[in-house]
Order: structure tokens, then sequence, then C-alpha cells
């Protein structure tokens, strides 16, 4: 068929079905409006179901992805914990990412991570914290951390563990037990913390 037949097609079935008869036929305007009305009922009513499926399925799977994201960030958060290298770290600021879970907010914490294996580096922790954690968080505070295995520059704050300070040698790039005042590898002195 041609573009402009099909065109006059779709237009004559869709009178029809609407009840309008350009022909004057009584009798297809009667089976027009009859088919017509039943035809537009029934997708009334499935495009009001579709709505009323949408409407509720839509926030049950959003809930659902949004505490399938959570329960992995609390797995990894955990795992992290559990498997990470242990550091001091300086917290340099900590902000509010506008994420309350449980009347507990998400906070961004940069931190100054000063690992014992490693020169000291910048990293930026997301956390859940409880009213009563978020003043031992401060900037200038010092807590201990827990570094990614997987992911070295990630970490994660543990306030339950105690915080050691280690120095770190400028000269030999090598860290020394806290409170030394000079280095056990070269014996160059040590900054004062």
């Amino acid at each position: 068929m041609s573009q402009p037949r099909t065109i006059a097609t779709l237009v004559l079935a869709g009178l029809l079905a609407t009840g309008c008869d350009p022909s004057g036929n009584p009798d297809l305007v009667a089976i027009g409006v009859g088919g017509g009305s039943i035809i537009f009922t029934i997708i009334i009513i499935l495009f009001s179901l579709v709505i009323t499926i949408v409407s509720v399925a839509a926030p049950i799977i959003i809930i659902v992805v949004v505490m399938k994201n959570l329960a992995k960030k609390k797995e990894e958060h955990d795992k992290v914990l559990k498997t990470g290298k242990r550091a001091t770290a300086t917290v340099l600021s900590l902000s509010e990412t506008g994420t309350y879970i449980n009347n507990r907010p998400m906070v961004s914490i940069r931190l100054h991570v000063q690992p014992q294996d490693r020169p000291p580096f910048e990293a930026k922790a997301e956390q859940l914290l409880s009213q009563l954690e978020i003043p031992r968080v401060q900037p200038g505070m010092k807590v201990a951390v827990s570094i990614d295995p997987t992911y070295p520059d990630r970490v994660v704050i543990d306030l339950n563990a105690p915080v050691n300070v280690p120095a770190w040698c400028q000269y030999c790039q090598k860290s020394a037990p806290q409170g030394s005042h000079n280095c056990p590898h070269c014996g160059a002195p040590l900054p004062r913390s």
C-alpha cells in the first residue's frame, strides 16, 4: 500500500472507532459507536491499571535498590575494618552530605593519613556517624583508620580503635614509633606532634 492510502485508511478506521462515519451510513456509525466505546473503555481500563501498577511498584523498587546499596556499603565498610591496614589520620575537614539514615547523618571527612609503610597521603571517607560521634572527628583531631587493601586511597574511620600516632622521617621515608625523638633508621630528628 502506498503511504497516502495507508494514512487515509488509518484516518477512516479512527473515525469509525470514534463513531464518526464520513459516508453517512447509519449501520457503520452504530458499529463504530459500539465497537469504539468498548475499545475505548478497555484502553482506559488498561491505562489505569498500568498507571496504578507503576505508581505502586516504582517506590517499592526504589526502596529496594537503596536498601541493597546501603547494605553493600555497610558490607564493604565492615570488610575494610576487618582486613585493612591500620593507620592514624588527622581530620582536615568535616561536612554533611545531606543524607540521613535513622537520624544519623552521612558525613564526608577529609583526612591526612599517616600509614606505617608509606608516605602520608590525603583521603576522603564518607560514613554514617551518630550525633555523639561527630565531636570525635572535628578538624585537627587524630583518629584511627583502616586502609582498604584493594584500593589503598580509600579509608574507613574506626572510632573504636586506639589512636597510634607514628612519626614519619622525611629523610629516610620510614615511620618511627610513637613518642620517638629521633628516627631509629637514620638517626634524624623527628617532627614533634
